[in-house]
């Protein structure tokens, strides 16, 4: 953090007299003049006196080496606004970094300075050599320094952390620049948004120019994905007196996580996708039983909605979305008070910056098993808000202006002290939402809060490595219950524990194809067939492929598998010819399956079926031939 200021000494200008009367006067002018402006020092600020008589522009420049020291250059340039006042000296302060290797300077030669040291805060008193006299004249100088603190690997991941100026500065802020080395990786996260970007074989440089978001220093994460391993435990309960079957959700794939599982202890009957995404593993517990289920792996996060060969982007259906608009009770979007603001906020990004700006985040509040008070209750308590509060009341409104939304309800990585304790010791889970974006077709994650408790850092545009989600709320506004909600009475323990990974190798997928069962009719055989996922990670657009003769036929995709599940896939296979004298091949990724129909047979149930149709059509005929008669007879 850096502020400044500025010194003053007036200018006398000599005068020529022509007589000792005129002189004696001037002396009485003169004399008044440094009274006053004596005065005027003691009961006016440096700054205000900067303000009205100077114009100071600043220029940053943070250059970083593939270690991760950035070499710093402060470019200020100093106009007089007056020619009655000039800068003699400037006081620059640095606040919570540790500069090395300092050198200030003109153009021509270094400058001297004092450096005192108060708490946090470094203070450099710069003395000019020269009076810069005259209005509009300019004087140029430059602090430079090393700082190793400013950039951060965190994993796989650089994270770039510019401060923001300090609120009594005076500067005119003309531009940023942030060159990084391409060793860094491609930029995942850049707040605020570069006004342009040059690249050349060793590095990139982005340079910014928005006087108003650059007050708030610049945040950048560097890296293709950050990688977290993590390990959960849920405890498990049949309060019956007989056997039942829990199920419980699990971290899923989303638009923005990949999942790895290493080991999902005891194994579950199976893993399902419900609508909105969740992944739900069902486990069976006998009488009064109790279970502690333990998982742990590793997940890959990125920062924008992501396809790849393990990942696919599942586009939801028009009853889902048409379900993420509905009213519920954390999320009332047709309440009086919430459709009164969605008259004048109708798009996402007014009525992101309603809830940035009307709610206030309350550290108090933060603890487990907080009561959740809903959209309508935020309203009426703006100053007692936590992460809930801002999802649910952006949810509300968006849904309340047609817009599909919904909440992630999971971990977030961070560095705030005042909550990193309690996560520590503790399941304090993190809540965001996210909106459906009709054009690009992507659900779009945001986060309101942190927004607002970092002072500004761009969460609408951008998105960082730090959301790992556990579950989706869309359909249900509470429902599936999240990782870290699965305790037993009297055992609060904590069972979440996520740290920042390494990279690991990933296996080839693992399926099997194995025949189930067959059903025979006169026209048609059923064939069941089961799908087994061995892998640790979920499998995406599984196509079944069958070959008869020589023809070939697509079945049914399956969108997606997820890892420790199983699948019935059931297949028609039509009776004629070809079916009856052909083996027939069905192939899922690299696995297939020859099925050989019992050719004897099959001409058996045809010869039945023909040998009924014919003593059907000969007894009709008899029938016919009886009715014809009986009439014949009447007649004679």
């Amino acid at each position: 953090m850096q502020k400044v200021h500025f010194k003053i000494s007036n200018i006398l200008k000599t005068l020529l007299q022509e007589n000792i009367f005129r002189i004696i006067n001037l002396m009485k002018i003169l004399f008044y003049i440094f009274i006053f402006l004596i005065l005027f020092n003691l009961f006016f600020t440096n700054d205000i006196l900067a303000s009205e008589n100077f114009k100071a522009d600043l220029k940053m420049e943070y250059v970083f080496d593939s270690s991760g020291t950035a070499h710093v250059v402060n470019e200020i340039k100093i106009e007089n606004l007056t020619s009655q006042l000039y800068a003699k000296s400037i006081q620059f302060s640095l606040k919570d970094v540790n500069p090395i290797n300092i050198k200030i300077h003109d153009k021509y030669s270094n400058l001297n300075y004092l450096k005192t040291i108060n708490d946090q805060e470094i203070n450099f008193d710069i003395k000019f050599k020269d009076a810069n006299v005259g209005k509009s004249n300019k004087f140029e100088f430059f602090i430079e320094f090393d700082e190793e603190s400013l950039a951060k690997k965190k994993g796989d991941v650089w994270e770039i952390d510019i401060p923001k100026l300090d609120k009594e500065n005076i500067f005119e802020i003309n531009e940023i620049k942030l060159t990084v080395p391409n060793t860094f990786g491609n930029e995942s996260f850049i707040s605020p948004k570069p006004d342009k970007s040059i690249t050349n074989d060793n590095n990139k440089t982005y340079i910014f120019l928005d006087n108003k978001l650059l007050i708030r220093g610049v945040n950048a994460n560097f890296g293709q994905f950050q990688i977290y391993s993590f390990s959960i435990t849920y405890h498990l309960e049949n309060e019956l007196n007989r056997k039942d079957n829990i199920n419980i959700a699990i971290p899923p794939d989303t638009s923005y996580q990949k999942i790895y599982y290493q080991n999902i202890e005891p194994k579950p009957n199976n893993i399902k996708v419900e609508e909105d995404g969740n992944w739900i593993a069902d486990f069976s517990l006998k009488p009064k039983e109790r279970l502690d289920v333990f998982l742990n792996g590793f997940v890959h996060i990125y920062s924008t909605p992501f396809d790849n060969q393990y990942h696919k982007i599942i586009t939801p259906t028009i009853i889902q979305l048409e379900n993420n608009k509905k009213s519920t009770k954390y999320w009332q979007a047709n309440d009086e008070s919430i459709q009164k603001i969605t008259k004048e906020k109708n798009n996402v990004k007014e009525i992101y910056d309603f809830v940035t700006t009307t709610l206030k985040y309350d550290y108090e509040r933060v603890k487990p098993d907080i009561e959740r008070k809903g959209a309508k209750e935020a309203l009426l308590t703006p100053d007692s808000s936590i992460c809930t509060e801002f999802t649910d009341l952006f949810i509300a409104i968006t849904r309340s202006a047609g817009i599909p939304a919904r909440e992630i309800n999971g971990f977030a990585y961070t560095t705030n002290l005042r909550i990193q304790p309690l996560s520590l010791v503790s399941d304090v889970l993190h809540a965001w939402p996210e909106y459906w974006d009709f054009e690009k077709q992507l659900w779009i994650a945001l986060d309101p809060t942190w927004e607002s408790t970092t002072g500004g850092i761009d969460y609408f545009n951008n998105f960082d490595l730090n959301h790992f989600a556990f579950v989706i709320h869309g359909k249900n506004d509470s429902y599936p219950k999240p990782p870290g909600t699965y305790k037993l009475e009297g055992n609060p323990q904590k069972d979440i524990f996520v740290t920042i990974g390494k990279s690991e190798n990933i296996d080839l997928s693992k399926i099997s194809l194995t025949f189930e069962k067959i059903k025979n009719n006169f026209y048609k055989n059923t064939v069941t067939l089961k799908i087994n996922n061995f892998s640790n990670f979920a499998i995406y657009d599984l196509q079944p492929e069958i070959y008869i003769a020589d023809n070939h036929y697509f079945g049914e995709k399956i969108n997606v598998l997820p890892p420790f599940s199983q699948n019935e896939y059931v297949v028609h296979i039509p009776k004629n010819i070809f079916t009856l004298k052909t083996p027939i091949i069905i192939k899922i990724d690299d696995q297939e399956i020859i099925l050989k129909f019992n050719y004897s047979e099959s001409i058996l149930n045809i010869s039945v079926v023909i040998f009924i149709l014919l003593l059907s059509l000969l007894i009709l005929n008899k029938i016919k031939n009886r009715l014809f008669i009986n009439k014949d007879f009447k007649k004679v």
